[in-house]
């Protein structure tokens, strides 16, 4: 929450291409209950860990919440957003944590500097879009504008 307004703020001032993408994992809850914490553990743990390898230098992730978490990609639009969002989504698709199948949904959005978007903004258009993947069908990648 700190560090993401100042990106925005970098990126709208020198019209720097810049992409958040919000990644909630499908059924976490079903994973905590059925298999106990310590697997769900493993799971976020297993989840970081792809997420972390995939990022540049100059993007952000961070932990969201129970099993969401958030990218912030500098000099990135919105195609090469998606590209990384599939490419995410399909790694973690192939996590294979004590016999469970990981998959999640992703929420991408990507700054339209004439409206000169926030932080918060951004989250929401990224977090419509999660929720359009998951009422699609889960393990997939949904894409979402920030409302004026």
């Amino acid at each position: 929450m700190d560090v993401g307004p100042k990106k925005i703020s970098e990126s709208i001032r020198h019209r720097i291409d810049m992409s958040l993408l919000v990644i909630d994992l499908d059924h976490f809850k079903n994973i905590n209950d059925t298999h106990g914490h310590d697997v769900g553990d493993a799971v976020l743990i297993q989840v970081a860990s792809v997420i972390r390898s995939s990022c540049r230098k100059e993007d952000i992730a961070a932990r969201f919440g129970g099993e969401e978490f958030v990218m912030i990609l500098n000099h990135c639009d919105q195609t090469n957003a998606v590209s990384k969002a599939e490419a995410i989504r399909e790694k973690i698709a192939q996590l294979d944590i004590d016999g469970i199948k990981v998959t999640t949904s992703i929420g991408v959005t990507t700054l339209v500097h004439e409206l000169a978007s926030d932080f918060r903004d951004l989250f929401k258009a990224a977090d419509t879009a999660v929720y359009q993947a998951k009422d699609n069908g889960r393990n997939r990648v949904g894409i979402a504008s920030v409302e004026v």
